[in-house]
């Protein structure tokens, strides 16, 4: 079985040290190592310091493309930021410059979540040129244990890494040993149809001897 590098773990730590002490590596990350696969990107789970209780550092509370720069001691070369003022909600937002071969962060167009965000407070694309490793910070309105663990639509999905051990769940290890893709989370109509419609799809590319089984037909049944 693959690792996570000691990369990974530390820009982990370094989000847990400035109090973000359930920040977890989530996902498709964790499954691809136990996998032995070598995984794509990394995502990084965190809860939102203003609804959670964690003694977040007051530099580090709000999330944005400066704070995260700053607490990865990334190089990255400012340009003017676009008018947003008729843009609301931030869709598109991309205040730095950045070229192939420099640090980046980015935040990802809240259009590019629709329909699996329902816990989702925003997500941060950030490049280490270092590491070589494209990171994702994704912000919960919940303990990121809770959200891999009760509402990831995939139970070939819900496992994780909380920087000292490898955490998988029981439905992961059913969909692993037999090869299934379980549609199992805690989902609304929304998220259970974009997995249906897109989610499911990538990962029967990315596993196509997995048969998928889904346990929420019935709950959404189609009309």
């Amino acid at each position: 079985m693959k690792q996570l590098t000691s990369d990974d773990i530390y820009v982990l730590r370094k989000l847990q040290s400035v109090g973000y002490q359930s920040a977890i590596i989530g996902g498709g990350a964790v499954r691809d190592v136990y996998l032995d696969r070598w995984p794509n990107d990394i995502d990084i789970f965190i809860w939102n310091a203003y609804e959670s209780t964690e003694p977040v550092d007051p530099e580090y509370r709000t999330i944005n493309e400066k704070t995260l720069a700053k607490l990865f001691d990334l190089t990255i070369t400012e340009k003017q930021e676009p008018d947003i003022s008729d843009d609301p909600f931030n869709i598109n937002f991309d205040a730095f410059f950045f070229d192939t071969d420099a640090d980046s962060v980015t935040r990802l167009s809240d259009a590019a979540y629709t329909g699996r965000a329902n816990h989702v407070v925003s997500v941060w694309d950030v490049w280490m040129n270092l590491f070589e490793t494209r990171y994702q910070i994704i912000v919960l309105n919940k303990d990121p244990v809770e959200y891999v663990t009760k509402y990831f639509d995939i139970g070939l999905c819900m496992c994780y890494c909380d920087g000292v051990r490898m955490r998988y769940t029981d439905a992961f290890l059913t969909d692993a040993g037999n090869k299934t893709l379980t549609v199992c989370g805690e989902l609304t109509q929304a998220e259970y149809q974009y997995t249906m419609d897109h989610h499911i799809l990538k990962l029967k590319q990315y596993f196509p001897n997995y048969t998928v089984i889904d346990q929420l037909k019935d709950k959404f049944p189609k009309t």
